[in-house]
């Protein structure tokens, strides 16, 4: 039998280079809605301009958007890479006039609207950049922050979902706070009749869900696995430096006029080679396990604040919070200093000849891995952040103390 459950309107508003993360969106959105509705009884209507927006006439067609979704949705997201869009008769672009119309409302009245923007940071092609779109883009990107508007930078897909899955969490927990619903019940197929025992909650496979102390314990173990792999990481990368530093000081300290130098260079550069060759075999598949922890424990943590407005402020609940803003902040401060070294190592390894064959690739694959780190190092800073801000403003709502945290 059908549930009532109130409906929560997610309007997305981006330029058309985003197709993609459009897409990603529409998934995170599907996945929250497979336990929001059982748990709080709200479901997540994604509005799209393909498929909620009729053919119309308006003073403009950006006009006749308006009309149809601007006034009445609960968030509205909102992002950015290459182009700010075309421009409309009031704006820069139709996505700038959806923004600007959202923060109206929320001016008016602050519970009326949450309003998300992000820019993603991914480089692309210089063939396909229009310096004029990106200069506007920079520049709004100033209006924002001096209004007020707090804006989030992401590089990849999984950077992304994982943001808007922390997100979207702290925005249900804000509306369920401000009872910012829909008073219009919708009806849902598929939601279970609640019982008068409590109901296991089953995913898409069949298995059972994890409950909020489950979700609170897996947080920890992963984020704190993940630092034990950084460690691992950073270990690796301090005998490498080593290494590189004294293989550096043994080829300047061939003799010019040895008749064997050529010899001496050419063994000395393959040693080199080796223990790059020894670094990426060791990490390449590290990596990929240390992102997968770091993303189960920040997926975790975001499930875990929405059942958190189950269970309410007490001493026990802001203990575990605490604990895993404290592993998250340890966590993030270790890996920005994790990034400084690899970006330092990298322009030390760029800037290494090309004496031999062998160097030459074992140099090649190992500035390409330290790309993949690097990128990893950034997400995962970009997402501990965001379980600081979110767990901050938890504690804020139970107007207690925050506690400082370690690191």
């Amino acid at each position: 039998m059908p549930k009532s459950i109130s409906s929560l309107r997610l309007f997305v508003a981006s330029p058309a280079d985003l197709d993609e993360e459009r897409k990603i969106l529409a998934g995170v959105v599907q996945e929250l809605n497979s336990y929001l509705p059982q748990q709080h009884g709200i479901f997540i209507d994604l509005i799209s301009l393909d498929a909620h927006v009729s053919p119309g006439v308006g003073t403009d067609p950006q006009n006749v958007i308006n009309q149809k979704l601007s006034s009445d949705c609960d968030i509205v997201i909102a992002m950015f890479w290459t182009r700010i869009g075309s421009p409309t008769p009031r704006a820069q672009s139709g996505t700038v006039e959806e923004i600007e119309n959202a923060y109206a409302r929320w001016q008016e009245n602050s519970d009326s609207v949450r309003l998300m923007v992000y820019f993603k940071n991914t480089p692309i092609s210089p063939s396909n950049i229009d310096p004029d779109q990106i200069k506007q883009l920079n520049e709004y990107q100033d209006r924002l922050g001096k209004k007020g508007i707090y804006y989030v930078t992401f590089s990849d897909s999984d950077g992304l979902s994982q943001l808007l899955r922390l997100h979207i969490a702290d925005q249900a927990i804000e509306l369920l706070k401000a009872d910012r619903t829909d008073k219009q019940p919708i009806e849902v197929e598929g939601i279970p009749k609640p019982a008068s025992k409590p109901q296991s909650i089953t995913d898409d496979e069949g298995r059972e869900e994890e409950g909020f102390l489950d979700l609170i314990d897996t947080t920890v173990k992963t984020l704190n696995s993940s630092t034990e792999l950084l460690n691992e990481i950073t270990d690796s990368l301090k005998s490498l430096n080593s290494r590189t530093h004294q293989t550096t000081h043994e080829l300047d300290s061939v003799d010019k006029e040895d008749q064997h130098k050529l010899a001496k260079l050419i063994l000395i550069s393959n040693r080199q080679a080796q223990n790059m060759q020894n670094f990426v075999f060791q990490l390449k598949p590290i990596i990929p396990i240390f992102d997968e922890s770091l993303s189960s424990g920040l997926d975790a943590y975001a499930r875990s604040m929405i059942l958190l407005t189950d269970f309410g402020s007490s001493d026990e609940n802001r203990k575990q919070l605490v604990e895993i803003m404290t592993v998250a902040a340890n966590l993030r401060d270790n890996m920005i200093t994790a990034d400084q070294s690899m970006g330092n190592f990298r322009s030390i390894a760029s800037g290494l000849p090309r004496i031999t064959t062998q160097f030459s690739k074992a140099k090649r694959d190992l500035i390409l891995l330290l790309d993949e780190i690097i990128t990893t190092f950034e997400r995962g800073i970009n997402l501990a952040n965001e379980i600081e801000v979110l767990g901050k403003k938890i504690l804020s709502n139970w107007d207690l103390p925050i506690l400082p945290l370690k690191g």
